[in-house]
């Protein structure tokens, strides 16, 4: 049987994302690191889970660095994170030449 793959991607989203969000709800907790922060708090803000979403912002407010910081501003500004985005905006104009160089 094959599965094409523009089904298998939603469907693999979809299988992650219920797996954190069904974990936080009944353990009031989760595994938050780089590659589930935003599926995790794309799952709190669908669903309105407020734990959730400020367990993903405390992850990405403590995860911003220069390296990063235009990846989680992006982010942060879709998400309306309105506590972080003041953070990156500091962060990007006191390095604004390290982070023009990581980021382009």
């Amino acid at each position: 049987m094959h599965i094409p793959t523009r089904l298998l991607v939603p469907y693999i989203f979809y299988v992650l994302q219920y797996f954190f969000l069904d974990r936080y709800v009944y353990t009031n907790n989760t595994i938050i690191h780089g590659e589930t922060v935003l599926m995790c708090l794309h799952a709190g803000k669908k669903y309105c889970i407020k734990g959730l979403e400020d367990l993903c912002t405390q992850f990405l407010d403590s995860s911003v660095s220069v390296e990063n910081v235009c990846t989680i501003f992006e982010q942060a500004r879709f998400f309306e994170l309105s506590d972080l985005v003041p953070k990156c905006k500091t962060i990007m104009k006191k390095n604004e030449l390290e982070v023009v160089g990581n980021d382009f």
